[in-house]
């Protein structure tokens, strides 16, 4: 196989891989076949024949690989395509004949449908693109190297002409076909795997902070486009609640012991009020809040939401607020919170040693934390006189005196708070959560840890908030009287999930980015069955009010663009075939010998031809059969290399046995 050929079928290969990174799952996986992707581009051939069969018994412990994640908790779809693309990997070794480019080509494509059935986000595009390219123009290679008809045209244009009718088809059957669901473009196949939400919380564990850019969620503000750059510093930094813990024992928090009910969300009108504030003056705000198919199947709303709106039917929510669906439907799940805007304002008049009833008691206790944490919380709160005093000293002394990791390095250690505390003094943000609220308990005021996400990225071409699966983060809920539960963040403020002026910094080249998310988020990604039919409406009216002009004018319009494809049809004469689905051999051959193929004549038709004009003589037949059989077979056996070695005999002798046609024929 030609190295252009070669090279063009593992570029294409390395686009349908960086559709896979678009999904955020097998990071290192995929980078590691786009460099050797990349590696044998530029060594433009595969090695010697002999590494097929190593290629294929590595196959092999590749499929036990993916059935140890798949038995590991991986969703089987993510599972069965890193398999792929590690058998993608293997074909490019053995990759010497167009067929086994054509496998290659296949299992790319594999690739991408299975991405889009995981997540379609908007950089699954980016990658969609050159993949497209890529395949057309692979295909019109092996085509042309088996003779096909495709090397009759020339390539570019046909390219071209393709890109151009696959586009518009695609726009019109995904805006003109009827939407099967809500969104109905992400599926249930390939939930992401939230880490902290699980019934316990382990601190001290090895290695460092998964750093996954996969999209959680999108916030949307429900407000005017001219209000919305006066909103955004209100809403940075809000705190999107997912669930808490009580009990903390060896270095672990557990939720266990919580129970919960089902909330019949149809019957309560599609609304449930999550609690009411009638003298709060601050101003409210709602949040459509575009949550993709997560494990488990938490509703994450806002710290300080106060109702949520939905089309779901039950909702699953546990003593602690914790909310979650029963069964957890495929797609994107769509509801709206209504939310007050700024900090809370916050009355110290609660003296500090107050009795709180029996039902706070696993809020109040320790659990086995050391005395060491019980006598610096002490020291720290020894000048405060009311609870709310003293919770604002401790989350003061922790953002002033630690520093904020991602690397974990409590390995091994039986309270990982107290080695917070006294010896390593940083750590990541459950640390700082669980080290405000042991010290709060030990001080009689009940607490809690709370994970959930920090909302930062906000695009302001698209108008929404961006949460990521890196932008994770916990906080602490304390129970002040009078006011219920209320959230203090001990993390120092310029180390939390998505601060610094980084993207500040880089602003103007990420500034295309932010445009094309805002674009797909709004035309592609929230395009439901609501907004097909207000479209359709929008439409109607626009023609019903134009009256007949505007509707003469779309029938001209739609008439003119048919009479320009159908009028160079009509008074054309039927075009010649074109020699070019034959192989170069035989048309070289024919233009040797004394009788000119007429462009419509099969090489059978030729050949009998030839015989009932006399100039080939009968015994010499059998030229003409392997002739024949021949571009048979470099046609359509996509045998191009050994057919025209085969007929090469042919080839050299028929010229010369033709007789000259004489002077009447």
């Amino acid at each position: 196989m030609a190295p252009l050929w070669f090279r063009s079928t593992v570029l294409t290969g390395m686009a349908a891989v960086g559709c896979f990174l678009t999904t955020g799952f097998g990071l290192s996986l995929s980078l590691g076949c786009l460099g050797f992707g990349l590696v044998m581009a530029i060594w433009g051939k595969a090695p010697h024949p002999r590494i097929g069969w190593v290629a294929q018994a590595a196959s092999l412990p590749w499929l036990g690989r993916a059935w140890l994640q798949w038995r590991a908790g991986t969703p089987g779809i993510v599972a069965l395509t890193e398999f792929a693309l590690g058998v993608l990997a293997l074909q490019w070794l053995q990759m010497h004949r167009p067929a086994e480019a054509r496998r290659g080509l296949i299992l790319a494509g594999m690739i991408v449908l299975a991405v889009a059935a995981m997540s379609i986000n908007f950089l699954f595009p980016l990658g969609l693109a050159p993949f497209v390219i890529g395949l057309l123009f692979t295909l019109w290679g092996l085509a042309d190297r088996a003779g096909r008809p495709a090397a009759a045209c020339p390539m570019w244009p046909a390219l071209l002409r393709g890109g151009v009718i696959m586009v518009a088809l695609w726009i019109g059957l995904f805006y003109l076909l009827p939407r099967p669901d809500i969104l109905g473009l992400t599926s249930g196949g390939s939930k992401q795997r939230l880490r902290g939400f699980s019934e316990t919380l382990n601190l001290g564990e090895t290695g460092p902070l998964e750093d996954n850019p996969m999209v959680v969620m999108r916030v949307r503000p429900l407000e005017a486009p001219e209000r919305l750059s006066r909103l955004v510093p209100y809403l940075q930094n809000t705190l999107l609640r997912g669930c808490s813990f009580h009990s903390y024992r060896r270095g672990s928090w557990s939720r266990e012991g919580y129970y919960g009910r089902r909330f019949n969300l149809q019957e309560a009108g599609g609304e449930m009020i999550l609690r009411e504030q009638p003298d709060d003056p601050r101003p409210e705000v709602e949040l459509e809040i575009l949550l993709e198919a997560v494990d488990p199947p938490l509703l994450l709303v806002p710290q300080q939401a106060l109702s949520l709106r939905s089309s779901l039917r039950h909702l699953w929510i546990q003593a602690d607020g914790t909310m979650s669906l029963p069964a957890r439907r495929g797609g994107v799940e769509v509801y709206v919170t209504r939310v007050k805007l700024g900090p809370p304002t916050l009355v110290d008049d609660v003296p500090r040693g107050i009795e709180f009833p029996p039902f706070f008691r696993p809020f109040l206790d320790p659990g086995d934390s050391s005395e060491v944490i019980a006598d610096l919380a002490s020291e720290v709160a020894s000048s405060t006189t009311t609870v709310l005093a003293t919770v604002l000293a401790v989350e003061r002394f922790l953002q002033t005196n630690f520093t904020y990791s991602l690397e974990e390095t409590l390995s091994g250690v039986r309270d990982p708070v107290s080695h917070f505390l006294l010896t390593e003094r940083r750590g990541s943000c459950e640390h700082f959560a669980s080290a405000m609220t042991l010290m709060l308990r030990h001080l009689g005021i009940p607490a809690r840890p709370v994970n959930g996400y920090l909302m930062n990225e906000w695009n302001e071409f698209g108008g929404f908030f961006t949460v990521r699966q890196r932008d994770a983060h916990s906080w602490v809920e304390v129970f002040l009287p009078g006011r219920g539960w209320t959230a203090f963040d001990p993390t120092p403020p310029e180390d939390r999930p998505g601060a610094g002026g980084a993207k500040e910094v880089w602003r103007s080249l990420v500034a295309w980015r932010e445009w094309f998310e805002g674009f797909w988020f709004n035309y592609v990604y929230r395009f439901d069955r609501d907004l097909q039919l207000a479209g359709f409406r929008r439409l109607y009216q626009a023609v019903s009010q134009g009256g007949k002009w505007l509707g003469f004018l779309v029938g001209a319009l739609l008439a003119g663009s048919l009479l320009s494809v159908i009028r160079p049809r009509l008074g054309r004469p039927r075009a010649a075939a074109r020699p070019g689905w034959l192989p170069d051999w035989y048309r070289d051959l024919c233009r040797m010998l004394p009788l000119s193929r007429e462009p419509w004549e099969t090489p059978r038709e030729f050949h009998r031809r030839l015989l009932r004009a006399g100039l080939v003589a009968p015994e010499d037949r059998p030229l003409l059969d392997i002739l024949e059989r021949e571009v048979a077979a470099a046609v359509f056996g996509g045998d191009a290399e050994g057919a025209a070695a085969r007929a090469r005999p042919a080839v050299r002798d028929l010229p010369a046995r033709c007789r000259r046609p004489s002077a009447g024929a």
